[in-house]
């Protein structure tokens, strides 16, 4: 499964209160740090339910859209007979007034005052039906049209109506920034027909699975939204999982090796829930290397949507000491005392949810992106653009392209290391919000990073004061993605307006 990401002015209930404080439950094992994380217990703190406006629902099964299509063919059709029915009226109104004269000359002034007032009639009744018709015609598109955007940008537009229901409840889930030895990051292609994210690049990860991972915080639980034992472990699944490459280590503090079979056979057996991933793991004698997950934001999907994901996001270090399958390297990664561990070329899942996987340099993917050869959602874009500065800025990726040696190498993670503790990016929570209220003149709406969602903020939590994301919601998936500095975007914008 791919990763889930993804809050409006809240309204009250009149039927219930919109407050209600709930006694937190004992907070689940969560982890700190970054190289060597250590158990800590968060402090759980009640949570305040809010309620958020749901949007009316446009046309969104091919169903309602035959159903809209044939309306607008008989609407149109009716127009017609209309228009039609008042041609023949005149007509008659023409005959009739011709052979009135013929038979009674005197009477031609007021046969013609008859005339013109049927002529009138006529002609009305027939205008009223045609314009009944176009305004029901534009009506519809309207609508349609209103569903083609809303249903890629919903996710960070729209206010919706007051009061209906109180907010979907975030689901958890994962999501893992993975960087090979060469510090490439991998991006998997979900599959054309996913019910999210379709044919979209995505990190791999996906949502907890109780019988995998363990049972998550409950809904009013603060811990639901920190980092803990649960989320790592189905950040690990979710990898292997999706990708075929294992982050688990054996009793001596290497990489778990598993032949190509056995590996293919067992991402079908947990993806289908027939054996338990840690059982699996401890007939090999491993254990999923929790450790050196490094959290990176957390993402919490806006309350104006019906389906909803708490997502906190990773990063994990492949080892430079290890050589992957197929992938270029250099006789200086590898110490000539420490045997090599062989990381498997990422794999695809067999089409269940993605048709491809690769590592690429975070740089190059974001130029794909602006390019519009691949389709890079806001967080997606967001998190390799802050770390695009530190991993082989360059790009450059090819045959062609010498892998840089160890020492430039192990100084790129430092920085993104010292990036990551400096800038307190485990702690920040992010749900986006559409600042403005209304797209700019170049058809991009402004992303607002600073809200932590409406689950967070009792907490105090905060997300990026300092940038936000540009983004046009198109029917194909997010295109001209870009980031900015807060304060420049909106001054750009109110320079436009003068």
């Amino acid at each position: 499964m791919a990763s889930r990401i993804v809050a409006p002015k809240m309204a009250q209930m009149a039927a219930r209160p919109a407050f209600r404080a709930v006694q937190p439950k004992v907070a689940q094992r969560a982890f700190s740090g970054l190289r060597q994380a250590t158990l800590v217990r968060p402090q759980t703190v009640s949570m305040v339910q809010k309620l958020a406006p749901v949007s009316r629902r446009a046309y969104s099964s091919e169903m309602a859209n035959a159903l809209v299509q044939v309306s607008q063919n008989i609407g149109m059709g009716n127009a017609a007979i209309g228009l039609g029915g008042a041609g023949i009226g005149i007509g008659l109104v023409f005959a009739a007034l011709l052979q009135g004269v013929a038979r009674n000359p005197s009477l031609r002034g007021q046969l013609f005052s008859y005339a013109i007032l049927g002529f009138a009639f006529v002609e009305a009744i027939g205008l009223f039906d045609l314009m009944v018709a176009m305004m029901c015609k534009y009506r519809i598109s309207s609508i349609r049209n209103m569903s083609k955007t809303t249903a890629l940008g919903k996710q960070y537009e729209g206010n919706g109506e007051k009061g209906k229901k109180a907010p979907a409840i975030p689901r958890p889930s994962s999501s893992v920034l993975l960087i090979s030895p060469q510090n490439h990051i991998l991006l998997l292609r979900r599959v054309q027909t996913s019910s999210s994210f379709a044919s979209a690049h995505v990190f791999p990860g996906g949502n907890i699975s109780p019988f995998h991972d363990g049972e998550p915080p409950a809904p009013e639980d603060a811990a639901r939204h920190h980092d803990s034992e649960v989320y790592r472990m189905a950040a690990v699944r979710e990898t292997f999982e999706e990708s075929g490459i294992l982050l688990a280590r054996t009793k001596e503090g290497r990489l778990l090796e598993v032949d190509e079979d056995e590996r293919e056979k067992v991402r079908k057996l947990v993806h289908g829930d027939k054996i338990k991933f840690e059982d699996w793991l401890d007939e090999k004698d491993a254990k999923a290397d929790l450790d050196n997950l490094i959290p990176f934001t957390r993402w919490i999907t806006p309350t104006n949507l019906p389906k909803r994901f708490t997502t906190q996001m990773y990063i994990y270090l492949l080892p430079l000491s290890n050589t992957p399958k197929n992938l270029p390297s250099s006789s200086s990664t590898a110490e000539e005392d420490e045997p090599e561990v062989m990381i498997p070329t990422p794999t695809h899942d067999g089409g269940l949810e993605h048709t491809a996987a690769r590592f690429l340099p975070p740089a190059t993917w974001l130029r794909l992106a602006r390019a519009s050869r691949i389709v890079l959602f806001p967080p997606q874009f967001f998190l390799m653009y802050l770390l695009s500065p530190f991993l082989c800025p360059s790009g450059d990726v090819g045959k062609e392209t010498p892998v840089p040696d160890a020492a430039t190498l192990q100084q790129q993670r430092d920085q993104v290391l010292e990036f990551v503790k400096n800038g307190n990016w485990g702690e920040k929570c992010i749900s986006p919000t559409v600042l403005g209220g209304k797209k700019r003149e170049d058809g991009r709406v402004i992303l607002g990073l600073d809200k932590p969602g409406a689950e967070a903020e009792a907490e105090g939590r905060k997300g990026d004061m300092e940038r936000v994301v540009l983004v046009e919601f198109k029917k194909e998936g997010p295109r001209r993605v870009e980031v900015g500095l807060r304060k420049e975007v909106l001054a750009e914008g109110r320079a436009s307006k003068l």
